[in-house]
């Protein structure tokens, strides 16, 4: 991995933790979701669990990716810092590889707390097959089994 990409993941991460409603909103938002709905409602059925613990796992990745990605490019834009950053020689890639880093590295602080919660507090079953499957179906309508 380039030098470059490494520089550009570190200082996007530091803006972002310069900016903690960022990081508070991607990681507190989805687990009091999962502890106000998903442990009440659904903690004693495993597959429900499952389901639900999948779907606020996909509402963790949503929202940090809408901070990370939506609203910090928007922010970006408006400083005065991003046009002379888009005139050096390095080209869009390490900016581009960067950022995407930062948003992967946001979404597993994101997701760590609901797994936890589902673990603790839930019968779901977290193997990477049902959680995959219970994704799936949500995504396309169909939570109920």
């Amino acid at each position: 991995m380039s030098s470059l990409v490494l520089l550009h993941t570190r200082y996007q991460f530091l803006e972002h933790l310069r900016v903690p409603i960022a990081i508070v909103a991607s990681v507190f938002f989805p687990t009091v979701a999962m502890l106000a709905f998903v442990v009440p409602f659904a903690g004693d059925h495993p597959l429900a669990a499952t389901v639900g613990t999948a779907s606020m796992t996909m509402f963790a990745v949503m929202s940090s990716s809408l901070m990370g990605l939506g609203i910090g490019v928007a922010d970006d834009r408006g400083k005065p810092w991003d046009p002379y950053l888009r005139t050096l020689p390095a080209g869009p890639f390490p900016r581009f590889a960067g950022r995407m880093l930062t948003s992967l590295a946001i979404t597993l602080i994101a997701v760590v707390p609901v797994m936890l919660v589902a673990a603790l507090l839930t019968e779901a079953t977290a193997t990477p097959c049902s959680c995959c499957s219970a994704s799936a179906r949500c995504s396309w309508g169909r939570c109920r089994s």
